[in-house]
């Protein structure tokens, strides 16, 4: 048994005659006759009393109609969501975050990844850069937000945001009197710095500071 055949059964059953069901199927009358012949030799019942003006069901059709209702209901609902995760529009996509990247821009991408696809259930893990790397080969994630990360050749990378980068001086000190700052002017100074471990090219990256007055 066929789909169509369900859709040829409840056309022909709503109508109570062939002709209008074949209208309403814009097929011609005879092959939508044959099909409810063949559907009632497959279920080995009678499914219609045929009369001089039309067809009603017996009561084997009106329980079948209702199951042929259900299960067409089933089958169409299957489709679309079938053809809907392969469109990408169903399922699930797990994001992976690290430290305060997840402040600021990327809930906005989140945010707006959600209204544009409501049906896919979005999970957010806390992973350091080596973990999310692991967790694109192996696919357990699908995309992953981090800083300065070194080119991938099995990973694509795509830049979303540049940060500004600040300097925290004492208000007593010379360079507060300044509002931007040059690395080399810098040179001569201590600094407390993130570790450059794990951050390749974090403070290389920029060429002015932003001053923070402390």
């Amino acid at each position: 048994m066929k789909l169509h055949h369900l859709s040829y059964f409840i056309a022909v059953a709503e109508e109570g005659n062939v002709g209008r069901a074949a209208v309403r199927l814009n097929i011609s009358q005879p092959p939508l006759t044959r099909q409810i012949q063949q559907l009632e030799a497959e279920l080995g019942v009678r499914l219609f009393d045929r009369h001089p003006a039309g067809m009603s069901l017996t009561e084997a059709g009106q329980l079948f109609l209702d199951e042929a209702r259900n299960a067409k209901s089933i089958l169409e609902l299957a489709v679309d969501r079938v053809k809907r995760a392969g469109r990408g529009e169903l399922g699930s996509f797990d994001i992976g975050v690290f430290g305060s990247g997840i402040l600021g821009t990327i809930p906005q991408i989140i945010h707006q990844f959600r209204n544009a696809y409501p049906s896919i259930a979005v999970s957010i893990h806390s992973m350091t850069k080596e973990q999310q790397l692991q967790g694109l080969r192996n696919r357990t994630i699908h995309v992953g937000f981090n800083r300065m990360l070194e080119p991938q050749p099995d990973i694509v990378l795509e830049q979303i945001a540049n940060e500004e980068l600040f300097l925290a001086v004492n208000t007593q000190h010379q360079l507060a009197l300044k509002s931007a700052i040059s690395f080399a002017s810098l040179k001569h100074e201590n600094f407390i710095l993130f570790p450059t471990v794990g951050r390749p090219g974090f403070t290389g990256s920029a060429t002015t500071l932003n001053l923070f007055r402390a």
